[in-house]
């Protein structure tokens, strides 16, 4: 039951998090977390994830992020495909002889919303294996290789361009991925560069005089900042990037406006 499992695991967020919202330890340096980890709790858990029900799926990948403090969740998760499940979501409905069809308007807005929520996770999955490992002769697990691969890089670059309320997100990702120089060449032979130089070009940044055009502006000016700051890391990569400087840095400077009327 959907609504008995949100309710078991909020009921025992007061268990898991102090009141600074870290991690409560319960032995020395064990976690309470790792002892859930320890007593099977990602046995159901990752049946929930692997749910063929989109709303139990995304209930199950919800709590799987509360986990990703911790590095034998995150084996965990990699070795079920994590990525996939979080990929499955934004799948279009299918007849049923198994044939793609045109959507309704209120399918279409469910897509855009599951795709947004995807490109939430996997920007918070890029994050992972940042923070100082508890002993620093472990390198902590990340998610760095799975959100390199094909699949999430084509979700990305198609996403941006086709579900604008995930452009930020998206661009945020992008970057993240990108900060990382050994990620570049994989980026670059994902066309990734010419995706966002193409989504560069075709997006305006200058701000509009309607105000209810001006929440739209804020997010794509961002995304537009987030997509300049990789093609600024292409270029030192020796990647031909056909956007002039002088753009890139008045979009910073649009991107920092629009960072103050958020």
């Amino acid at each position: 039951d959907l609504g008995k499992f949100q309710e078991l695991w909020k009921s025992c967020h007061a268990s898991r998090r102090d009141e600074h919202g870290r991690t409560r330890m319960v032995q020395g340096t064990k976690s309470y977390d790792s002892q859930l980890i320890s007593e099977g709790v990602f046995g159901p858990l990752t049946k929930m994830i692997g749910s063929s029900d989109p709303e139990f799926r995304i209930a199950g990948i919800k709590v799987a992020q509360t986990f990703f403090e911790e590095d034998e969740a995150v084996q965990l998760l990699r070795n079920m495909d994590f990525k996939g499940a979080v990929l499955v979501l934004t799948l279009p409905p299918r007849a049923e002889n198994d044939q793609v069809r045109v959507l309704t308007e209120a399918e279409i807005v469910t897509q855009q919303s599951r795709a947004v929520f995807a490109a939430e996770v996997l920007c918070s999955m890029a994050d992972v294996g940042k923070q100082q490992p508890k002993n620093k002769n472990d390198q902590p697990e990340s998610f760095e290789f799975d959100l390199t691969q094909t699949d999430v890089l084509n979700f990305l670059a198609v996403t941006l361009v086709q579900v604008p309320q995930a452009e930020e997100i998206v661009g945020h990702c992008l970057r993240k991925l990108a900060s990382n120089q050994q990620h570049l060449p994989i980026l670059l032979e994902a066309a990734i560069g010419d995706i966002l130089e193409s989504y560069f070009k075709t997006v305006k940044y200058e701000k509009p005089v309607k105000k209810e055009l001006l929440e739209t502006w804020k997010r794509s000016t961002r995304a537009l900042a987030h997509t300049a700051d990789c093609l600024s890391q292409f270029v030192k990569y020796e990647y031909p990037c056909q956007v002039d400087e002088k753009v890139m840095f008045s979009v910073f400077e649009k991107a920092s406006d629009a960072k103050l009327l958020a």
